[in-house]
């Protein structure tokens, strides 16, 4: 550990506009768990009007207002020029000269400077935001701040029906339309919808792809706040993008998904518990953790066409007791005993053709399952005798046991699904595809028609069925919460947006860093 004069730490957010940076960064100060360091901007200083707006990051150099200067006017143009030129010379002697870090964002200069940093560290950790990962790379290379800087992601949904709830709760918006404007709307609206239903008939898709756009602007021109949701969505979606190229440069990912006090537990549990950078040897063991639903299946499907394409990793089997066999079932590196079989040692020796003792047996459980998992030590040890990358799933609880087995070797990661009304249909079709199957090994002499009549009239079964999505909902609060007690523990975030392109995006970046680039 660094002596006390020495451990504080410059923790730099990066995140979108709008997703609870502020809130966050007010907070910690709040609770005396970190400062603001000192950021410099020529854009004006954005005023505090009620509590509802997050408090401006910026040291204002004057009070002045150069956003309600007018271009087109002469004497104002003039004036914005000035005061302009006034804040540019106040920065660069503060900053420039090799003093600190001046860069450029969104029509603006800002700039911090390094003897202040250093100053504030000697009486707290700082923090500051800087959402632009070039800077940051630049920053963690100035030697006085060497060790001493945390890049810390604020990951929020771009699920856009979320980002309405959250928008219409925080700014306190309520839906009160105009009544002449509300019949003229829904008119048009109805004469667009009368097209489209014509044009789906006829199948004449050129006349959908010509109507849906007039579609959306009439409703976005009625509810002015749907293109706020539009924006705040695509501008989070550009920084998610950069947080895929730069997922080995990030320390920390706080998941503002759930609530104001579930961000914070996360940011006071790494400020009260920062843990020293671990050195990982070539190869890597890649261990996730993650809730149902999050994606599992595909990342491992994705993973399996990494390795046969690359040739860079591998997936270590494991192995379930009292598991119902899938169709994926080994593609992904899953191995079912079947539901009745938990005899580890012999699944083991008939896949991997070798004698298998106790102690080569690495198994674990999850709460309220009743299946127990398992990976074997002998072909890990193979795997990184050979140089080969791996990975593997398994629970958040075995974070302690990876680290004292593999401690040289181990990369705990997280997936964590960020759309949550993806997740919920992942949760209803996997639940109804199983009561179907049911139902069919029940009754063969069913057709597929009354199946499905079956699943939806059967008050029992829709009963079962709602039991099991609650249950796994909960389930998927439950390592929701342990993740906020773990996260300390886990060396990097993979963010599921549905898409695999970003799985293979931030598995390929993750593999070349721990194994080429370091």
């Amino acid at each position: 550990m660094l002596d006390n004069n020495q451990s504080n730490c410059l923790f730099v957010l990066v995140a979108a506009s709008a997703v609870g940076k502020g809130t966050l960064v007010n907070k910690l100060c709040e609770e005396g768990l970190w400062n603001k360091a000192n950021k410099y901007s020529t854009r004006d200083y954005r005023e505090e009007k009620d509590k509802t707006i997050e408090k401006d990051d910026i040291i204002p150099f004057d009070t002045e207002k150069i956003d309600d200067l007018s271009d087109h006017n002469p004497v104002d143009k003039q004036k914005k020029i000035k005061i302009r030129e006034v804040r540019m010379n106040k920065l660069i002697k503060i900053c420039g000269g090799g003093k600190g870090i001046v860069y450029y964002r969104n029509g603006n200069i800002y700039g911090i400077c390094i003897d202040e940093i250093i100053e504030g560290l000697k009486k707290s950790h700082l923090s500051v935001v800087i959402s632009d990962f070039k800077v940051i790379e630049e920053l963690k290379k100035k030697e006085r701040l060497k060790g001493r800087i945390k890049v810390m992601y604020l990951a929020s949904t771009i699920d856009e029906r979320e980002l309405l709830k959250r928008y219409k709760s925080r700014q306190k918006t309520e839906f009160l339309p105009n009544a002449e404007r509300t019949i003229k709307t829904i008119s048009q609206i109805q004469n667009m919808s009368s097209i489209l239903l014509s044009a789906g008939r006829l199948k004449y898709l050129t006349k959908i792809e010509e109507t849906l756009p007039l579609l959306n602007e009439e409703w976005n021109q009625y509810v002015p706040y749907f293109d706020t949701i539009k924006t705040r969505a695509t501008n989070i979606r550009m920084l998610y993008n950069r947080y895929v190229d730069n997922i080995a440069l990030v320390d920390y990912v706080i998941l503002n998904f759930y609530g104001l006090e579930y961000m914070y537990r996360q940011a006071r549990n790494i400020l009260k518990n920062i843990q020293p950078k671990r050195e990982i040897s070539n190869p890597p063991i890649f261990m996730v953790c993650a809730a149902r639903a999050s994606g599992k299946a595909t990342l491992m499907e994705v993973i399996g066409d990494m390795g046969e394409v690359h040739g860079n990793i591998v997936i270590t089997n494991k192995f379930a007791a009292y598991r119902r066999r899938y169709p994926t079932d080994g593609r992904d590196g899953m191995i079912s005993l079947g539901l009745n079989n938990n005899d580890f040692k012999s699944a083991m020796e008939e896949k991997l053709k070798c004698k298998i003792n106790e102690e080569d047996i690495w198994d674990w459980g999850f709460k309220k399952r009743e299946q127990k998992y398992a990976v074997c030590h002998k072909e890990i040890q193979q795997n990184i005798q050979n140089s080969k990358a791996q990975i593997f799933i398994s629970n958040m609880n075995e974070i302690e046991n990876a680290k004292k087995y593999y401690s040289n070797n181990i990369v705990i990661l997280y997936l964590h699904a960020t759309h949550a009304t993806e997740t919920r249909k992942h949760i209803e079709s996997k639940f109804k595809f199983e009561l179907e199957e049911e139902i069919r090994k029940n009754h063969i002499e069913y057709s597929e028609e009354k199946v499905k009549e079956e699943f939806i009239n059967n008050k029992e079964i829709q009963e079962l069925y709602m039991r099991k999505i609650t249950d796994n909902e909960n389930e998927i609060i439950e390592v929701h919460d342990e993740f906020c007690k773990h996260n300390i523990n886990i060396d990097h975030i993979l963010l599921n947006t549905g898409t695999r392109e970003d799985l293979v995006e931030q598995m390929n970046n993750l593999i070349n860093y721990y194994t080429y680039k370091r």
